[in-house]
């Protein structure tokens, strides 16, 4: 079993800033190790990568490998700052998450070529043109 360690990624801000994403825990149930970057200035709203990686029970020829993986970046509500007739200020929570995930399916049979070739592609596959333009700009592809 590879040890996780910290994850680094540059967001699209004018001027990026890194986010450290650190191992944070692991979910035996479902093989799913948690990195978490913990910037933001509340728990509720750190943004998490998850990575979930399933073996077969056992390897034959059409056994196959997965690995899945997901960023998860929660936006949160603004609570009021004056609260209510008692004064009571609710704390900050989750409006939605917006999210990403790619799972990669390898047959036990697959070469280290095919694996490679696998996993260059998809990177660059989520940097076309097409693919940025149906997430940022919400075109629809036809």
């Amino acid at each position: 079993m590879g040890q996780t360690t910290a994850i680094t990624l540059a967001d699209a801000q004018a001027t990026p800033v890194n986010h450290v994403f650190n191992p944070s825990s692991f979910d035996v149930a479902t093989s799913t190790v948690w990195l978490t970057d913990t910037s933001r200035t509340n728990a509720v709203g750190f943004w998490r990568i998850s990575i979930q990686t399933t073996q077969p029970k056992q390897v034959s020829d059409d056994s196959v490998y997965r690995v899945r993986v997901g960023l998860h970046e929660p936006s949160l509500e603004i609570p009021s700052t004056t609260g209510n007739s008692a004064g009571y200020v609710a704390g900050p929570r989750v409006a939605y998450t917006v999210r990403a995930f790619i799972e990669f399916v390898v047959p036990a049979r697959a070469t280290l070529q095919e694996r490679k070739d696998i996993y260059k592609m998809a990177s660059n596959l989520a940097d076309n043109t097409q693919i940025k333009s149906a997430v940022e700009d919400l075109v629809q592809l036809n």
